[in-house]
């Protein structure tokens, strides 16, 4: 769960810093993600999963106990989006159909899965869904990069760590790896987890939905 977490919030960075860069052609999104994040991961993936995530930042004024919590409420699971309900439970055909049309589609760098941009720098949502044998495709994971975007619980970019445990209560997982600039609060939900992602000042820059039951299925990244 953690390596395949981790590599998927790597790639996905890169991907929007391309995109911040102008940089829009499925090769060199591909081959920068392929060459930057999995160099990367294959060096520290399993020095960071030796630790399993649950350590606090040593430089943390407030020390937050890492036990798990899970909600099941569904609703947790999505967001609204230009008047529409987007769900990582969902299937794909009702995912896009929620989002609109893409900016630009392309295969990932890291899996068999097809990645899907929409909005415009620096307000991005990524999607990204298995490619299935029987030519459909299922949810991997929704990244949200959108300043106007609030999840369920009413949390959005700029909002402090405080503020997404006292909404959220204590994270499943904390990853601290500041060698990749990685602090994530991972809440594990059964079937979907939900991911927030700060920077070095405890603020939100990003959060993200998993598809636990199809990444267990279908992610073959780093096996």
């Amino acid at each position: 769960m953690m390596k395949r977490r981790t590599s998927f919030l790597l790639i996905s960075v890169i991907a929007l810093a391309l995109v911040g860069c102008g940089v829009t052609s499925a090769d060199s999104v591909s081959a920068a993600a392929t060459t930057s994040a999995t160099e990367v991961v294959a060096d520290k993936a399993e020095a960071m999963n030796a630790t399993k995530a649950t350590t606090v930042n040593e430089n943390s004024s407030d020390e937050i106990p890492v036990k798990p919590e899970k909600i099941t409420n569904s609703e947790d699971a999505s967001f609204e989006y230009n008047g529409n309900t987007v769900s990582i439970l969902d299937d794909t055909k009702t995912v896009l159909a929620a989002l609109g049309t893409p900016t630009s589609s392309e295969p990932s760098a890291y899996n068999n899965s097809e990645t899907y941009l929409f909005g415009a720098d620096p307000d991005i949502i990524e999607y990204s869904a298995f490619k299935l044998s029987n030519g459909t495709e299922a949810p991997d994971y929704i990244l949200v990069h959108d300043k106007n975007i609030k999840t369920s619980k009413g949390i959005g970019l700029g909002n402090t760590e405080k503020e997404i445990i006292s909404a959220y209560g204590k994270p499943s997982e904390i990853a601290d790896f500041p060698e990749v600039n990685i602090y994530d609060l991972d809440y594990d939900m059964g079937s979907f987890s939900i991911t927030f992602s700060l920077d070095n000042d405890k603020k939100l820059t990003s959060f993200s939905y998993l598809n636990n039951d199809n990444g267990n299925k279908y992610s073959c990244a780093l096996n």
